[in-house]
């Protein structure tokens, strides 16, 4: 081919857009915990037990890291800074020593308590830290880019023949890296009772808070209620007919709540079924309803070893209501299947 004429038309666009958002939350206290609703700010009111609260939102737009390994190595670095200053903050309040360790250098094949079930007194005997400390940090980076080329025109050869042409191209990136760092100390910890859910999907927690004594030691926490369709799972010990406190449900005392169910196996089949003794006494608690016993609620047997299963659980503005840590499954009498899930509650 031999051009000998043309006329060529292109054009090109060309978008692209960085973002960078850090939202952070600090909140501390000494003394008893400091109630804490939905709706309440971290401010507080007169006469609320003495704490220190702050929060920062920053936003700004700035070049993406050039790889995911370089996000991780500032992330890296971020956090080691960050539990150096609330270590130093919880001395500070407590004049105590605060040791901080990796929880990934926990052994996870170490030796479980005794085959006991958990007593009122067990649960409350951690007692209280006298201090709290909740640290939260998201960070977001995100990049969106767009191209669009197109070219159109006309070309004679010296053959005479007459060539038109359009061509296009069109190409979209979007990419977001978001991570979370969170620390808490003393009695800003989670407690982690057993979820029976029974509307096919997993546990959910509300922003709507309620008042119970979930870690046994005297006085009420605030957590994240659960949503409809799920229920915990408790042995009312004193058969009084409610839950009293965290003693009567599974993993506030040990922190393990599929350990604590299976030591109730009798017959070690790996579930809890009418063949155990403990089957008849358990019960499904939903918070301002009555007690129903496994078999009234469709229940037909609960496996005892559960798979890890990690995953956050926020309110829409992103404060940490609690996390998902293990979940497994129980089938009903109809022969259908459900989840069992450990949810830490953060209190």
């Amino acid at each position: 081919m031999r051009v000998t004429s043309s006329q060529v038309d292109m054009a090109v666009r060309h978008q692209q857009h960085s973002a960078r958002s850090v939202r952070e939350h600090l909140r501390a206290w000494v003394g008893e915990r400091p109630a804490r609703d939905g709706a309440a700010s971290d401010a507080g009111s007169s006469g609320a037990p003495p704490r220190i609260a702050s929060q920062r939102q920053a936003d700004g737009r700035g070049q993406v890291a050039r790889d995911n390994d370089r996000c991780g190595a500032v992330e890296a670095d971020f956090t080691g800074i960050a539990t150096s200053l609330l270590k130093a903050l919880a001395e500070m309040l407590t004049g105590r020593r605060i040791e901080v360790f990796d929880a990934s250098e926990l052994d996870s094949d170490a030796p479980q308590p005794s085959a006991t079930e958990a007593t009122p007194s067990q649960a409350s005997g951690r007692g209280s830290a006298g201090f709290g400390i909740v640290y939260e940090r998201v960070e977001r980076v995100e990049r969106e880019e767009s191209l669009r080329f197109a070219a159109s025109g006309e070309v004679l050869t010296a053959d005479g023949r007459s060539i038109r042409f359009e061509v296009g191209l069109s190409l979209d990136s979007h990419v977001v890296h978001e991570s979370r760092t969170e620390v808490r100390m003393g009695d800003a910890i989670m407690e982690d009772p057993l979820v029976l859910n029974f509307d096919g999907r997993g546990a959910s927690l509300l922003a709507e808070r309620m008042h119970f004594d979930i870690d046994a030691d005297g006085s009420a926490e605030s957590v994240a209620r659960l949503a409809a369709g799920s229920g915990y799972l408790v042995l009312d010990r004193n058969g009084n007919g409610q839950v009293d406190d965290g003693s009567e449900l599974f993993g506030p005392a040990t922190g393990n709540g599929f350990a604590e169910l299976a030591r109730l196996d009798d017959d070690g089949n790996g579930w809890i079924d009418e063949a155990d003794a403990a089957f008849a006494r358990l019960q499904v608690w939903r918070p301002g309803e009555a007690l129903q016993g496994l078999a009234g609620s469709g229940v037909g047997a609960i496996r005892t070893d559960a798979a890890a299963t990690p995953f956050t659980l926020s309110a829409g503005a992103g404060d940490t209501l609690g996390a998902l840590r293990a979940s497994s499954v129980y089938l009903d009498e109809a022969g259908g299947v459900g989840l069992v899930q450990q949810v830490d509650l953060a209190v």
